[in-house]
């Protein structure tokens, strides 16, 4: 009776086990499926959006010069003795070329002797004058007689101040056979040579000091009123592998050339290390305006059609048949119509169309439309991460 009891008892069991065999191979079926799905998709990357500090940059094209760059040209004639080397570093006020002065020098011996003989009668005269004087006044000589000692004395005093005169000339003109540094710099070309025979006004040598820089750009009158004197400005030197530079707005032009629309504008940089070069290329950059609380998204993100500024961002969808929007969920795209503010270098400011914590595609956004559910392989917190280049980010 028992085994006869529990037979049918088994095969009912192995009916039940049988005829859940296929509903769980097509769950392990649905689960691949589903799995497979996720793999699928796009592969995007966002950005979580935060308002952030923008500061709008005025980038313009300018040139360095050399605060002090001068040729020196001869203020006397004569033969070349002597000139610095070039490259040679000369200080302020030494002598960079020295021309043959032997009759300059003779000149102002000459004149050093005559200023004592003009000093010493002078003394005769004015000794004489005091002596005549208590004689005149108790009428011992006469007016006349009084009036030609004194007329001696003012002659003597005036053949005096033309003898300082003509020495102070010829120290002078033997100065001029020293020709010297205005600054301390280095001599960058040399125009003469030892030897040869030169004029006044001829140029003998080119002197630079390049510790100091300055950078001229011209700036489009519509920011005129952005630009003032004592600006701080960075100065950016990528072709030359240069490192930025702060400095000053040290001028800004008060006319607007008509041709140009723009006008001037003169920054002085520090350049120490020597590595600007007069004639280089720079960019220079001066802060306009700052806004404190700005939605800053990558101009990668921005696509631009026939009807205006779009920016794709991701909401996160319920999978069941609703759709609602919320923090879980299927990222699903959507498209936003923007209105962009002021944009500096890889950063764009939304005026309009998109809010605080909404995510932006910032990466693959050519791959979706409206619609498509997609994956997420890398979300950005800051604008920063969101714009710096892979090659750099990996060298940080």
């Amino acid at each position: 009776m028992t085994t006869s009891t529990r037979r049918p008892a088994l095969v009912a069991a192995l009916a039940l086990v049988l005829a859940g065999l296929p509903s769980l191979a097509g769950c392990s079926s649905d689960d691949s499926s589903a799995e497979e799905t996720v793999e699928q998709r796009a592969p995007i990357e966002t950005l979580s959006l935060e308002r952030t500090r923008f500061e709008d940059v005025l980038e313009l094209n300018g040139e360095a010069t050399a605060l002090n760059d001068a040729t020196l040209s001869a203020e006397a004639s004569g033969t070349v003795l002597s000139i610095a080397e070039q490259g040679a570093f000369v200080e302020a006020g030494q002598v960079v070329a020295r021309l043959e002065s032997g009759e300059e020098e003779a000149a102002v011996e000459q004149a050093k002797a005559q200023l004592e003989t003009a000093r010493s009668r002078l003394e005769l005269a004015a000794d004489s004058y005091q002596r005549q004087l208590p004689l005149y006044r108790d009428s011992i000589i006469s007016a006349l007689e009084f009036e030609q000692v004194r007329s001696e004395r003012n002659q003597t005093r005036a053949s005096v101040n033309q003898a300082e005169a003509q020495l102070a000339s010829a120290r002078e003109r033997l100065a001029n056979t020293r020709i010297r540094a205005p600054f301390s710099g280095t001599v960058e070309e040399r125009m003469v040579e030892p030897g040869e025979q030169i004029s006044p006004g001829q140029q003998v040598a080119r002197m630079v000091d390049i510790g100091r820089v300055e950078i001229t750009a011209n700036v489009p009158e519509r920011y005129a009123n952005n630009v003032q004197r004592g600006q701080s400005v960075t100065v950016e030197f990528d072709t030359y592998g240069a490192s930025p530079r702060r400095g000053q707005v040290t001028f800004v032009g008060n006319t607007i050339d008509p041709q140009s629309r723009t006008f001037p504008v003169e920054v002085e940089i520090p350049n120490s290390n020597r590595q600007i070069k007069p004639e280089m290329s720079g960019t220079m950059k001066i802060p306009t305006r700052t806004l404190e609380d700005a939605l800053v998204i990558p101009r990668t993100a921005v696509e631009r059609d026939e009807e205006g500024t779009n920016v794709y961002i991701v909401e996160r969808r319920r999978s069941d048949t609703t759709g609602a929007v919320g923090t879980g969920g299927v990222p699903v795209v959507d498209v936003r119509s923007v209105t962009l503010g002021p944009t500096h270098e890889q950063k764009a400011v939304a005026l309009s169309g998109l809010n605080d914590g909404q995510e932006v595609i910032v990466s693959g956004q050519g791959n979706v439309a409206a619609g498509d559910t997609v994956r997420v392989t890398q979300r950005y917190q800051t604008i920063e991460a969101a714009t710096t280049p892979v090659e750099e980010s990996e060298n940080i």
